[in-house]
């Protein structure tokens, strides 16, 4: 099978609505990257995840890409009658670290079977810092490099078994709360290695061993998207509604290739591979593992 190959590729121009958050690259504060990929790499104890890969990542990157609320807009938030959209930025002192993903696995229908399935997935995940157990993620089903403006709909997503359209959801371990994506649309228009760690690199132990990995980054948009909590059983928190827009300065992230159950052997590989073939929905592991109702880290 074909390796995630390196591009720089951009879809057809789209009329994109001006977000209220941008993304911006700046130093890593003092322990800031140290803290959060420790706590990535103990997330890769949990079952599925993607953490450790990304963990693996920005252990080599001298910077981080954070959210931040659109200059353009700013005094147009300014007034006591614009709705405040955001993830929660600025609650409880965080900063969001947003990483891109794309995801290929390959792997048998059913345990042992000759016959190949696949997942491939494309999008952005975000981190609380230094809150990091509190993360989300919007994702699309596609194998193209690129994807043009897709509709977020969870539920949608679940149905194909994460095969088409999009989906995603914010989780606070702390607090056992869910926000699950309902509405929105994610546009991916530019997708090419990082100039710092284009070639691919095996991960030698972990989740992920045996797979490959290489630098992406990624421009696009998060448009409108509303995410209702769903969890705990009757959750009031309001709904997480934003539209962020990375164009301006692109998602550093990870590509993931892993061929299961040779040559990439890692539990995370495992985990994923039984899951897809027991067609549990993506939103069992869309957010890296659930427990008794409720998203967990």
């Amino acid at each position: 099978m074909a390796g995630v190959a390196c591009h720089d590729s951009t879809a057809p121009n789209e009329s994109i609505p001006t977000p209220r958050f941008i993304t911006v690259r700046r130093p890593w504060l003092p322990g800031e990257r140290d803290a959060l990929v420790a706590r990535l790499a103990r997330d890769s104890m949990d079952g599925v995840t993607f953490s450790a890969a990304v963990g693996q990542f920005l252990a080599t990157s001298d910077s981080a890409t954070v959210i931040v609320p659109n200059p353009a807009l700013a005094a147009a938030t300014a007034g006591p009658t614009v709705p405040q959209l955001a993830i929660r930025l600025g609650q409880l002192g965080q900063t969001w670290v947003i990483v891109g993903l794309q995801l290929r696995e390959v792997f048998p229908v059913t345990p042992g079977s000759a016959t190949l399935d696949s997942i491939t997935w494309l999008g952005v995940m975000w981190y609380a810092s230094p809150e990091s157990t509190w993360k989300g993620r919007v994702v699309a089903a596609t194998a193209a490099a690129t994807i043009g403006k897709t509709t977020v709909n969870t539920a949608a997503f679940d149905a194909t078994f994460g095969t088409s359209g999009a989906g995603g959801g914010e989780a606070r371990a702390s607090t056992g709360q869910y926000w699950e994506a309902v509405s929105g649309q994610i546009r991916i228009n530019n997708n090419q290695c990082s100039p710092s760690s284009c070639a691919d690199q095996s991960f030698v132990s972990g989740p992920w061993q045996g797979g490959l990995w290489h630098g992406i980054q990624l421009a696009g948009n998060l448009i409108g998207i509303v995410a209702p909590c769903v969890l705990p059983a009757g959750c009031t928190a309001p709904p997480d509604t934003f539209d962020v827009g990375f164009t301006g300065t692109k998602v550093s992230g990870v590509a993931v290739n892993c061929v299961f159950p040779s040559p990439c052997t890692g539990p995370a590989a495992v985990a994923l591979a039984s899951l897809r073939q027991r067609r549990a929905p993506p939103r069992e592991w869309i957010l890296e593992g659930a427990s008794a109702g409720k998203r967990k880290e």
